[in-house]
């Protein structure tokens, strides 16, 4: 049985960071920690349900949202167990079952407004390419079924059951819902203080240990060193010209701040830490970059001088 991954989110006692503000219009939002970068929120869905199930998480246009779903349900006295992704089988005979048609028998339905899809395997029906052999990291399972996607208008998420008779349904559904605006994604760059100075043997010049990544991320930011920040410094990325060891603090190469690995004080050698790592910073940076038709500009960057 799948459990929810990111219960972490919502359970864990997290560290606290000095308070920060970011600059936004003519007022600015104060940020506490990195988890005030978004909003998350965990509730039980049963699968007898007859009608969606109006939740309170309301949605604004632009926003990135995330829904991951735990737990399975048996579907009928016939059919076996779905988990959020529906079962299986897309047989044209279980299609007279469905009370959305065109989507797998047993699946959790996401709403939002007249926007009405089913919940996929990501990792494997959708998001397949963060999971190629010998270039996706470790995410510690093979697919998660859920959701995601940039909202197209304002309203409140509503979550189904596709099934056109679910009264001989058992169980129920573990649902978790991540929300993060375009705005606090940009303002994440808050968190990430970068020494001046390139690591020397992966050790700063205040005696923090960073880790050097490999190749892969040149992926994102160029042919350049990047480093991943210790516990001192989790969640902190720090990119310096291949070249010349100078802190990149400008352009499209530049290190981000990972709120996934901060969850995990800075261990990017754990499988949750990469999974987190992918639905709250690299999977809203692709889709906002698509949004925007271009890179996007994090601002913020700091660069920390040495004594």
């Amino acid at each position: 049985m799948h459990k929810l991954f990111f219960a972490f989110l919502v359970l864990a006692a997290l560290p606290t960071l000095a308070q920060v503000k970011a600059p936004s219009g003519t007022q600015a939002k104060i940020y506490k920690t990195p988890a005030d970068l978004y909003r998350s929120k965990q509730f039980m869905l049963s699968g007898n349900i007859r009608a969606p199930f109006a939740s309170d998480i309301k949605i604004k246009k632009g926003e990135f949202v995330y829904v991951e779903v735990g737990g399975n349900v048996k579907v009928g006295n016939f059919l076996g167990s779905a988990d959020g992704a529906g079962l299986l089988s897309a047989s044209i005979v279980l299609e007279g079952y469905n009370k959305y048609k065109g989507h797998k028998h047993g699946s959790v339905m996401v709403i939002l407004n007249n926007t009405i899809e089913s919940c996929k395997r990501i990792l494997g029906d959708m998001g397949g390419k963060y999971n190629l052999p010998g270039i996706a990291p470790d995410y510690g399972i093979k697919y998660v079924p859920g959701y995601y996607f940039i909202a197209e208008s304002d309203g409140y998420l509503k979550f189904d059951i596709n099934d056109a008779e679910p009264g001989n349904n058992e169980g129920s559904f573990s649902i978790g819902v991540i929300v993060m605006s375009y705005e606090d994604h940009l303002a994440r760059n808050i968190f990430n203080k970068c020494p001046e100075k390139e690591p020397d043997d992966e050790t700063d010049c205040f005696g923090h240990k960073w880790v050097k990544e490999s190749v892969k991320s040149w992926y994102y930011h160029g042919i350049n060193d990047s480093y991943r920040g210790g516990s001192q410094d989790a969640g902190c990325q720090c990119v310096y010209e291949y070249i010349g060891d100078k802190l990149v603090i400008a352009g499209e190469n530049k290190g981000s701040f990972d709120i996934g690995y901060w969850h995990f004080k800075g261990d990017i050698t754990k499988p949750r830490a990469n999974y987190f790592h992918l639905i709250l910073d690299v999977i809203p940076h692709d889709l906002f970059t698509a949004i925007a038709g271009a890179e996007l500009d994090y601002k913020y960057q700091s660069a920390v001088p040495c004594k």
